[in-house]
């Protein structure tokens, strides 16, 4: 079920962006939404994040580029997830996430969707990961951010307790550290998730 489109204005970088609309769908009717979703994304690089439900499992999986936010309400029903499995399997576009390892074995956990080219931006940082400093490095440091603003944001651990708003600026932010001048060359260094020869390796040892 979709909800009523809404805009937010990001408070995290001190230079001022475009709005930024926010969309929501559920995984069923994701062929709906995905396609004008993808055709405003810019230099092949998507941000993501993810809130948990119930027993730490994903219950949305938040995509962003510099305009837009897709929120997809995540389900085990198959309808249309072949849609959403070509999109997180193309290789040409950058994933980017904070955390993203744990993003994507949930992603393989909860609903056997792999990803490749998936990248954790708080490996670019130096300091510890769960530290406020990492968050800010990844984004390219204190100089050109609200401190208070980053911290709201990620101060929830728990995913749950995260709001769809917050969710969604988290993508963005994934999104928009990967254009940051002084971000973009170790992004380009790190480590590239891919999760796509998981079951093979697992088939392989069994």
């Amino acid at each position: 079920m979709a909800s009523t489109p809404f805009t937010i204005k990001q408070n995290i970088f001190l230079h001022e962006h475009r709005e930024i609309l926010v969309e929501s769908c559920d995984l069923g009717a994701i062929k709906s939404f995905l396609p004008t979703f993808l055709a405003s994304v810019e230099d092949n690089i998507v941000g993501l994040a993810s809130i948990n439900g119930p027993k730490k499992r994903m219950s949305r999986l938040i995509l962003s580029t510099m305009t837009r936010v897709l929120i997809i309400n995540m389900s085990s029903t198959q309808k249309n997830k072949g849609i959403l499995r070509k999109f997180l399997l193309n290789a040409a576009i950058i994933k980017s996430a904070f955390e993203a390892d744990k993003l994507a074995a949930a992603l393989h956990l909860d609903f056997q969707l792999h990803i490749t080219n998936a990248k954790d931006l708080l490996s670019v940082s130096e300091s510890d990961r769960d530290s406020l400093d990492a968050f800010m490095g990844a984004l390219g440091g204190e100089t050109t951010l609200s401190k208070q603003a980053v911290l709201n944001i990620f101060q929830h651990e728990e995913r749950a307790t995260v709001e769809p708003t917050a969710a969604a600026l988290q993508a963005w932010a994934a999104c928009r550290a990967c254009t940051v001048p002084s971000v973009a060359p170790r992004v380009k260094n790190v480590f590239a998730i891919c999760t796509r020869s998981i079951d093979r390796q697992v088939r392989y040892f069994i």
